[in-house]
């Protein structure tokens, strides 16, 4: 891994998308100052202070599956197993997301046998994740809500992720009901989930199979899986994050959220298109403790960072001070904001990377989506920070900017357009709202 390099440079909020914003200058260790990059600023960035909220990152997988209770596991996805590779590779909560209309008791089958569908339980291992969970790991059984339509052109209606957010109250009995087949639309199943007391996300809502993509009918959802791990990141997660950028310029507070989608517990990296690897990649919750009440109420609050290697990818704000104000999931005051910070790393990517922090201008989308298949609707957006991050790179990057009230602030890392399947050096936090 490369040293770590500080850059500090001008970025202001009203350069549009298609402008190329002043370039921050790489001095390695040294900090860049305003008057080298021919901006009018502060010499420098004040001493930055820390987070006064109490927590830290915990790493999870929002979106797992297990023998038993997911078709196409191949039975040796159990619990257990996936425990024990979770702990391997480093992750601290696993929630295991079986599918709706799964294929039931049989635990090899690769096919799905009508026969069985709905045969149930929708949360199957509800007491053995308990029972696996500790001080040092903890699991969660949810469920993936999985309406089908398989007929002519086998159009969408959507994978629902389905958490509980209250252990003690929720119902684990529930049955789902996601047939007949072409009848349940993803609007109904949004409304399942909400009744049995659910956090409820969209899981990769735009494909990448046409039966799995999201029918648009409603947007009562909480959050927006716009990274999922399949094939790397590629096109459909792309048009995730476009979709995302169109929620939050309609006023839509959306939350981001990453799962591996792993049906297999032994895939080692890379995995397959079809076949990823647990915990890849990775969804990081801000939260004070590893309790499922305090990381929910992390992911309610939108204090949420994804990555795809070891790396948290983190966006905070401070004033003229230094003085933290927030981070991604947070509203703050944009009078009072002068300094950004954008940490990371692109460890693990075979090419460059785009840092960039967006604005989204509020009202600035006209909303296609629905169960046609078109292409996500693209939200109007300036850049605010712009730089090319070398594969390997870690980074702070420290540089003014002014908000503007009642826009939303997203940062990423990505690569400069998604061709194909890419790996690593992925990262997305939550929005930031300025007020």
């Amino acid at each position: 891994m490369k040293p770590w390099g500080v850059i500090f440079a001008l970025a202001l909020a009203s350069c549009s998308s298609d402008s190329n914003p002043s370039p921050a200058k790489d001095m390695g260790s040294d900090v860049t100052t305003s008057q080298d990059v021919g901006l009018d600023a502060p010499s420098g960035p004040p001493v930055l202070g820390e987070r006064p909220i109490a927590g830290q990152w915990w790493t999870g997988d929002f979106h797992v599956h297990a023998s038993g209770a997911s078709n196409d596991t191949g039975g040796d996805s159990t619990p257990a197993a996936i425990k024990a590779r979770a702990l391997e590779i480093g992750l601290d909560f696993v929630v295991l997301t079986d599918h709706s209309n799964s294929t039931g008791s049989d635990t090899t089958t690769t096919v799905e046998d009508e026969t069985l569908f709905n045969m149930g339980p929708e949360f199957p291992y509800w007491d053995e994740a308990a029972a696996l969970s500790d001080a040092n790991f903890l699991m969660i059984d949810g469920n993936e809500m999985s309406p089908t339509d398989d007929g002519l052109g086998y159009k969408p209606r959507g994978h629902i992720g389905c958490y509980p957010r209250d252990l003690a109250t929720f119902d684990p009995d529930i049955a789902f009901v996601d047939r007949p087949r072409g009848v349940v639309s993803g609007a109904q199943t949004i409304e399942q989930a909400r009744a049995a007391g659910c956090f409820v996300t969209v899981n990769h809502p735009f494909g990448p199979a046409s039966w799995i993509a999201f029918d648009w009918t409603t947007r009562d959802y909480d959050a927006m899986e716009v990274y999922n791990g399949s094939a790397g990141w590629d096109f459909f997660d792309s048009q995730a994050i476009e979709g995302l950028k169109c929620d939050l310029a309609l006023g839509k507070d959306t939350r981001v959220l990453a799962g591996s989608d792993n049906h297999r517990v032994n895939i080692v990296y890379p995995g397959t298109v079809t076949n990823p690897p647990l915990g890849f990649p990775k969804t990081r919750v801000w939260a004070e403790s590893l309790d499922w009440s305090q990381l929910l109420a992390g992911v309610d609050a939108g204090h949420i960072s994804i990555s795809d290697n070891d790396v948290p990818f983190e966006f905070d704000l401070f004033d003229t001070s230094g003085q933290w104000l927030g981070f991604g999931g947070d509203e703050v005051d944009a009078s009072e904001v002068a300094w950004a910070r954008l940490r990371g790393s692109s460890e693990g990517a075979d090419k460059a990377r785009t840092l960039k922090v967006v604005e989204v201008v509020p009202d600035g989308c006209v909303d296609n989506r629905s169960g046609d298949l078109k292409p996500a609707p693209v939200a109007q957006t300036n850049t605010v920070f712009e730089q090319a991050i070398e594969p390997g790179d870690a980074f702070e990057f420290v540089f003014a900017v002014q908000l503007k009230p009642n826009h939303a602030y997203l940062a990423t890392l990505l690569p400069d357009a998604a061709q194909g399947s890419m790996r690593f050096g992925i990262g997305i936090t939550n929005s930031v709202r300025a007020k």
